[in-house]
């Protein structure tokens, strides 16, 4: 749904030369922000920016963008190749579990960790860690912290999850929450809300105040699928709806 070039373009417009990649990342659709480590100044000069001025950054992406922004430090090009060097080191030893690896400096020693598994536990995480550290070292860096993401194979797409709402509409958070958790058992309550407000803010969905229910735009409608086939969309709603007059 978020759209890199636009957000590229968006960035010129503002004049924003210290941003040279932009990413999307897929678990959660949180926009990165790529700033070279020498861009970096504690005040801001020409060509140069500041952790405030970065900081501020954040906010006004994720407030244009409707999705949460994070800024990945690097020291230079170089470091799209440490990451892909990491990434298949740790997938030689981790049988390919390992879905996407990012990484950012603190400075020119530390680094920050982001890392997505497949079928997550907290053995298989600590093992990558000790496994990890080994491998930064061997690179003469350190490790900072490390943060796990969640695989998007255990969350719903966007799009599955608009489909849902379609076929429940107007649908409560709870009522919402037991229908996800059918199929994506890993679906808590708070990633679910936080993924609503995240719709409703990009003009997908409209929450009703009153009966606090959630309902599909005239936008969702036209990117949802449809048709008359047995597992259409509209077929699974005609269903549902039969399914809750027979029950009241």
């Amino acid at each position: 749904m978020i759209n890199i070039e636009e957000i590229k373009s968006y960035l010129v417009s503002k004049k924003n030369t210290y941003v040279t990649d932009v990413r999307i990342r897929s678990n959660d659709e949180t926009i990165m922000l790529y700033v070279s480590q020498d861009k970096l100044s504690s005040n801001v000069k020409l060509g140069l920016t500041s952790p405030r001025q970065l900081n501020n950054l954040k906010k006004d992406i994720t407030q244009k963008f409707s999705s949460n922004a994070e800024v990945i430090l690097f020291q230079n090009d170089e470091q799209k190749d440490l990451e892909s060097g990491f990434y298949q080191i740790l997938n030689r030893k981790f049988d390919g579990q390992i879905i996407s690896l990012y990484i950012s400096f603190r400075d020119k020693s530390v680094v920050d960790g982001f890392i997505e598994v497949a079928n997550s536990s907290e053995q298989l995480q600590t093992e990558i860690t000790k496994h990890f550290i080994l491998v930064l070292k061997n690179a003469e860096l350190r490790l900072g912290s490390l943060y796990w993401l969640d695989s998007p194979a255990d969350f719903p797409t966007i799009i599955a999850l608009l489909r849902v709402i379609k076929v429940l509409q107007p649908v409560s958070l709870k009522e919402l929450i037991v229908e996800v958790q059918k199929d994506y058992s890993s679906v808590s309550e708070g990633w679910l809300n936080h993924k609503l407000d995240l719709l409703r803010k990009k003009g997908f969905i409209l929450r009703q105040k009153i009966s606090n229910t959630y309902a599909l735009s005239g936008e969702a409608l036209r990117v949802i699928p449809a048709g008359a086939r047995r597992t259409s969309s509209d077929i699974e709603r005609a269903l549902a709806l039969g399914r809750k007059k027979w029950s009241n």
